[in-house]
């Protein structure tokens, strides 16, 4: 390569230092294996074909929309859910809990008192409806390529790969282990994509 020639990151656009080679010292960006541009010292910019779209139009990857859809997908849900628990703790009476009890939850061996209802129901709601606004910021962060929207994406799946291996592991509830396996793969794809969100 010439003296005259500048280098610039494929990822940014900035002009790297002279014998930068690892990483972009800007954006963060690896630049072990990636195809560098390169310009005139003389016009200050990069020859034709760089790329100069800022990172926020650029194309995103598809698992990064796919997971930005599975998000919105998953918030939808929870915002339900937590209204029919408020609803529904806003609408039982102990008469009609008494009713259930003796008809419906009998049958399993289970019974319920109108205290511990009111109290699951309220947890379950505030809960859901607190982690469906939290589900549509990250998709809205992830895309729109935003860094806080990786971060916060993180530790939902981060939280969601713990709160579910707890309910294999001390309830024996099997069925979440596919909820395990998706939240550890999402977790895993977000933490290797992190160079993309600058």
């Amino acid at each position: 390569m010439s003296d005259q020639e500048k280098r610039y990151c494929p990822y940014c656009g900035h002009e790297l230092p002279p014998g930068q080679v690892w990483y972009c010292p800007y954006c963060g960006s690896s630049l072990k294996n990636a195809k560098l541009t390169t310009g005139s010292a003389t016009t200050g910019s990069p020859i034709s074909g760089f790329d100069a779209t800022p990172r926020s139009t650029r194309k995103r990857p598809i698992g990064v929309l796919v997971i930005g859809v599975l998000s919105i997908l998953t918030g939808v849900v929870l915002l339900f859910l937590g209204a029919v628990m408020l609803a529904m703790r806003a609408m039982l009476t102990p008469s009609l809990l008494n009713q259930l009890n003796s008809q419906v939850l009998s049958t399993y061996g289970i019974t319920v008192t109108y205290s511990e209802i009111m109290s699951y129901s309220l947890y379950m709601g505030v809960a859901s409806l607190a982690m469906s606004v939290l589900m549509f910021m990250s998709a809205a962060g992830l895309l729109t390529m935003k860094r806080w929207g990786l971060v916060l994406s993180i530790i939902i799946a981060g939280f969601m790969t713990l709160s579910s291996l707890l309910y294999v592991v001390v309830l024996l509830d099997f069925v979440f282990i596919f909820i395990f396996l998706a939240s550890l793969a999402i977790l895993v794809y977000l933490v290797r994509s992190r160079a993309v969100f600058r």
